[in-house]
């Protein structure tokens, strides 16, 4: 569903994942998917944090989208892809108008992930802080990307390690006892 939702308490969290390149190898390989990159949907799906997905894909191949997050077992969330134009133009600023659509409904964006400059450029526009924005390096690529990210990735697994501490994303004072009792 591409239907923003308003957020159902004060600090509900939302986590957006840009889709090709980032759960992808890169943005040509769109029926491949990155290793570990649905169980980590799995898991912020499962602490209760709403999934935001963000695609420029052309639209000859938006269609398979919901499919091929289901049959990969991605978790469910919120699709939200190119519709005009002018969307397909300016990627920065359809995904900066996604971003901020949420975060007026009253969604805090926890985490929000990319592989391309256009989606650092955009969460950094709608106000993710920094600290935030994390960014996957593409298949066969040297380095990740340039723009405002906290840290580079080499893959999903280290990104899972990484948010597998719950106060990563939640500033409930309670999800982190939990999370550090865990660890004790």
């Amino acid at each position: 569903s591409d239907r923003v939702v308003s957020a159902p308490h004060d600090g509900a969290r939302a986590v957006v994942l840009d889709i090709d390149g980032t759960l992808t190898p890169d943005v040509t390989q769109v029926f491949d998917v990155r290793p570990h990159a649905a169980g980590v949907t799995k898991a912020i799906d499962v602490a209760g944090v709403q999934l935001i997905y963000l695609t420029a894909r052309v639209p000859a191949f938006q269609f398979l989208i919901p499919g091929w997050l289901e049959r990969h077992g991605f978790a469910d969330g919120s699709v939200h892809v190119t519709e005009t134009d002018e969307h397909r133009e300016d990627l920065v600023a359809f995904k900066t108008g996604v971003v901020d659509a949420w975060q007026e409904a009253g969604w805090d964006i926890a985490v929000a992930v990319g592989d391309s400059t256009a989606d650092f450029e955009a969460y950094a526009r709608a106000g993710v802080a920094r600290e935030r924005i994390f960014a996957v390096r593409r298949d066969g690529d040297d380095a990740c990307q340039p723009g405002p990210w906290a840290r580079c990735f080499e893959d999903w697994q280290a990104i899972e390690e990484f948010l597998a501490d719950a106060s990563r994303w939640t500033t409930d004072a309670r999800a982190r006892e939990r999370s550090s009792e865990g660890r004790r």
